[in-house]
Parts: C-alpha cells; structure tokens; sequence
C-alpha cells in the first residue's frame, strides 16, 4: 500500500486517483498537526469492506465464517457447479 503527504496528493490528485483506480491498490494520505490519515480507494472496494464488515458484525456470524474458511483452507469442503439462470 503506498502512503503520500497531503501536499505531495494535492499536486498530483488526478494522477494519484487515476493510480488508485486503475491498480485498485489504496493509497494513505497523511496529514500533518496530529490529524488523522485518510485512505483513497476504488469505490467497488468500498462496497466490498462494506459487505464484510456487516457480514463479521454478528459474533456467532464472524465465527462461521471463520470456521468455514478454515476448513476450506485445509482442504474440506466439496465443489459444486453453479445453476444458471
């Protein structure tokens, strides 16, 4: 993930957005006076954090899906083709 000074994104915002959409790698904007940093991301990616963080909000949820990814990692789990409409 690339990080940049709010002054240095200021001069080249089109550049640095067109980066960021183009790549999909976020890009952290620093600011200074003890403010908090932003980060710049493809408006798809949002949606995507969007639906993961609702996703893991329930407790008992997060830890299927935990579990679920787990024992996929490990090798469990069956593959199935998909229906098509």
């Amino acid at each position: 993930m690339r990080a940049k000074s709010i002054s240095d994104f200021r001069k080249n915002i089109a550049a640095d957005v067109e980066h960021v959409t183009n790549s999909g790698e976020p890009l952290i904007v620093t600011r200074t006076g003890g403010k908090k940093p932003v980060l710049v991301i493809p408006l798809e990616q949002a949606g995507e954090w969007d639906e993961t963080a609702y996703l893991l909000s329930s407790p008992a949820n997060a830890v299927r899906l935990r579990d679920a990814i787990r024992e996929a990692n490990a090798g469990g789990g069956k593959a199935r083709e998909l229906l098509e409409e």
